[in-house]
């Protein structure tokens, strides 16, 4: 049970690092799954991670109007930290500074890198160049009652023209709290 359990860890954390498999000769790739290794040596605990140089980082942007956003800004830095990417704030409207700052200290204490971005007056033509100027852009999240969001989704997005060519992801503004109901009670 245990041999099974080490493979399947072994399996399992090959898999998160697929970017392995592109840099790396078949021999290398079968000894970092855990295969292929001499019967005296002791299998490899975790993938060897190889980052080309020249390919830029992943980015995920956050399109923000600067307002307090739990959920969004909590999902784009677990998300940064799984698919090791670097985030965008892409600021737009009259925004505090100091809500800018909290948001960018949450990424701070995080530990990912970020650069802010304000958009100026055609705060969509902003949105759009960015998109059309990042490859390495992953997808963009905003809050589904953001205006900037709302005229995305309602005028760019079916304009077939205009389509942008990463996933937007909506989320609400605020965390929901749990209830969790008891299904049996015990006596």
């Amino acid at each position: 049970m245990t041999k099974l359990k080490d493979d399947l860890k072994r399996v399992l954390s090959g898999l998160t690092h697929q970017d392995v498999g592109d840099y790396l000769p078949i021999h290398d790739k079968m000894s970092v799954l855990g295969f292929g290794t001499p019967a005296g040596s002791p299998p490899s605990s975790s993938p060897v991670r190889i980052r080309d140089k020249n390919r830029p980082a992943h980015r995920i942007a956050l399109l923000s109007d600067g307002r307090e956003n739990d959920a969004p800004l909590d999902y784009v830095i677990d998300t940064s930290l799984r698919l090791d990417a670097k985030i965008d704030l892409l600021i737009h409207g009259e925004v505090a500074m100091n809500d800018v700052r909290i948001l960018e200290a949450a990424i701070e204490s995080a530990g990912i890198e970020y650069r802010r971005i304000l958009l100026e007056t055609n705060i969509i033509e902003g949105v759009l160049d960015y998109i059309q100027n990042q490859n390495s852009l992953l997808f963009l999240v905003g809050i589904a009652d953001d205006s900037t969001i709302q005229v995305l989704i309602e005028r760019v997005i079916p304009n077939r023209t205009s389509r942008i060519p990463i996933p937007l992801v909506l989320i609400d503004a605020k965390r929901k709290s749990c209830v969790h109901k008891l299904s049996a009670v015990s006596r």
